[in-house]
C-alpha cells in the first residue's frame, strides 16, 4: 500500500472505518478517488448518526463489503439524479422553444390579449428572450 493511501486511510478517527477502508483498498474494490469518496461518505454517515443520537456501539459493524455497497449505492443515486436533471433540462428547452414559436405567432398573442392573459411569469419571460 502506498504511503499516500495509508495516510489518507489513517487520517480518520475511527479504527473500524480505517480497517474497512484498508480492506477495500487491498481487495482492489476502492482505489484512488473512489477511496476518498468512500471515506467522505462514511464521514457523512457517521455525522448523520451523531445528529440522530446513535452512539458508536449501536451502529452496525462497518465492513469493506458494506462500504463498497454504500459507495456504489451513492454513485447510482448520483447518476440517477444527473439523468433526471438532464431530462428536466431537455423538457425546459423544448418548452421554451415551443413558447417562442407560439409568441412569434401574431394570432396567438392576439388571442391571449383578448382572453386577458397578457402577463407571464418574469422568469419565463427572461428565458424566452
Amino acid at each position: 500500500m502506498p504511503i499516500s493511501v495509508a495516510v489518507e486511510i489513517a487520517s480518520g478517527n475511527d479504527r473500524e472505518v480505517q480497517r474497512a477502508l484498508s480492506e477495500a483498498y487491498e481487495k482492489g474494490d476502492l482505489r484512488g478517488s473512489k477511496l476518498t469518496a468512500a471515506k467522505r461518505i462514511v464521514a457523512q454517515r457517521i455525522e448523520k448518526q451523531r445528529q440522530v443520537g446513535k452512539d458508536h456501539q449501536s451502529r452496525r459493524k462497518l465492513t469493506s463489503d458494506r462500504l463498497v455497497r454504500e459507495y456504489q449505492q451513492r454513485t447510482r443515486e448520483q447518476r440517477n439524479l444527473v439523468r433526471k436533471a438532464n431530462a428536466t433540462k431537455e423538457r425546459l428547452l423544448w418548452l421554451s422553444s415551443a413558447l417562442r414559436s407560439l409568441f412569434a405567432d401574431e394570432h396567438f398573442t392576439t388571442l391571449l390579449r383578448a382572453e386577458g392573459l397578457s402577463d407571464i411569469p418574469q422568469q419565463l419571460a427572461m428565458r424566452l428572450k
